[in-house]
């Protein structure tokens, strides 16, 4: 039998959650590595891995929501036939109808939690879907160094950590706000940490948007209570894991998570967690070992972030709107507990500690490979690829189009500026 390669493309464009994401893949699959490829360049899909097993070529690609016709745009060779495995991070019960589309495409569906696992399975009744668990980046030992983020020792530090552009409304901060405030009116000794970065970008480039609006609304509310702190700034990973280490709870209050990688972090660590009982993070945070928050599943409003909207699903979205007294409640009596705080950091850590090793132990390169060679998936590959070529073609011609107006405005507005009637745009160079 021919051995054919195997290539992990990263098709994640900057994202840090996806980046990690596709180390986790390469760092799987690495045991059947026969060669590295890396394909360079601003803005380009990166060939991460390239390896040797197998009947067929085979394709692992983990990319960001609605951005397959981009990828393809950006790295041709995709549309080689080929055995398709595709990786996509998801947080909802329903997709997208252009998530459909492009997963139509899929030979195989890797999924990063069980809850993701359930979703595409639930969908694709047809597609082998492979679960892959996912663990958080190994880092050195951190310590707690309040001082280097000037948070005082003598109060009970809560952190709540979120990125605006991945929805700020499912992120849902305000909720942890409106709990902090329920929990300890008039209370000195209590301090709440959001931790952030890209806020003010999303305000002013947002701003007349729903989600710029909301953003806007939260940091003035942070303002007014002087025992909040908004931390908007981008650190090294490490450092990160310093400033959750730092702090005596971990809070989240997200509307759906796919994977809810933060909460991980921080029962790695010791820390008890308060977190929504729903979505991905509940592979690892049990109810023995974090304090979760329940609450009612809603329609997600029509003005909601970018890819919620109602609009590009064929089923109205829906996400859950956590029980706010409840987290309340729970904040309280860890606040007025060390004896808590302890309990849960230790169960905390230890529940961690065996999710991630179980990550590690699990045999889901070995599952992909079989399932890739199986005579379901090699029956039903001409279907797949026809799905995966129509959907490409199309979106990728938009991507074309969008390119080329966009380099047709940067000749013309450089001729303008060479010509002294504008004056530079940075943005231009981008």
């Amino acid at each position: 039998m021919t051995k054919r390669s195997i290539t992990l493309l990263d098709a994640t464009y900057g994202s840090v959650s996806l980046s990690m994401v596709a180390d986790h893949l390469q760092d799987g699959l690495g045991p059947h590595m026969s060669r590295r490829l890396v394909a360079a360049g601003h803005g380009n899909p990166r060939l991460l891995r390239n390896l040797t097993r197998g009947h067929r070529d085979i394709r692992v690609v983990p990319y960001l929501t609605t951005f397959l016709g981009y990828a393809t745009y950006q790295f041709p060779q995709l549309h080689r036939d080929a055995i398709r495995v595709l990786m996509v991070g998801w947080e909802l019960k329903q997709l997208p109808t252009t998530m459909k589309a492009e997963l139509s495409g899929a030979d195989v569906i890797l999924a990063m939690s069980s809850f993701n696992a359930e979703v595409f399975k639930r969908t694709f009744p047809s597609t082998p879907v492979v679960l892959a668990p996912l663990r958080p980046p190994a880092v050195p030992e951190v310590s707690r160094q309040r001082e280097r983020f000037g948070l005082p020792n003598d109060a009970i530090v809560i952190l709540s950590t979120f990125d605006p552009v991945s929805g700020f409304d499912r992120k849902n901060p305000e909720a942890v706000l409106d709990a902090f405030q329920l929990a300890f009116p008039g209370r000195e000794d209590v301090r709440l940490i959001f931790k952030t970065h890209g806020l003010d970008q999303v305000i002013s480039h947002l701003a007349e948007s729903a989600d710029g609006r909301r953003a806007r609304q939260f940091v003035e509310r942070c303002s007014r209570d002087p025992r909040v702190n908004l931390y908007d700034r981008s650190l090294p990973y490490p450092e990160v894991q310093t400033l959750v280490a730092s702090c005596d709870i971990y809070i989240s209050l997200a509307r759906a998570e796919g994977f809810g990688l933060p909460v991980l972090e921080a029962m790695s660590l010791g820390i008890p967690t308060i977190c929504t009982a729903y979505s991905g993070h509940l592979d690892f945070a049990t109810p023995d070992s974090a304090l979760l928050v329940g609450g009612e599943e809603a329609r997600i409003s029509s003005d909601a972030s970018g890819h919620y909207e109602a609009r590009f699903f064929d089923e109205p979205p829906m996400w859950i709107n956590a029980d706010i007294p409840r987290a309340a409640s729970w904040l309280r009596e860890l606040a007025g507990s060390s004896q808590m705080r302890s309990l849960f950091g230790a169960r905390a850590r230890a529940r961690a500690h065996d999710y991630t090793t179980a990550s590690k132990q699990a045999r889901w390169p070995e599952d992909l490979l079989e399932v890739c060679a199986s005579d379901h998936v090699a029956r039903l590959h001409s279907t797949r690829h026809r799905a995966f070529e129509n959907f490409t073609r199309a979106d990728e011609r938009a991507w074309v189009t969008q390119g080329e107006q966009l380099r047709r405005a940067r000749l013309y507005l450089e001729a303008r500026r060479k010509l002294g009637r504008l004056k530079p745009r940075r943005w231009l160079a981008h």
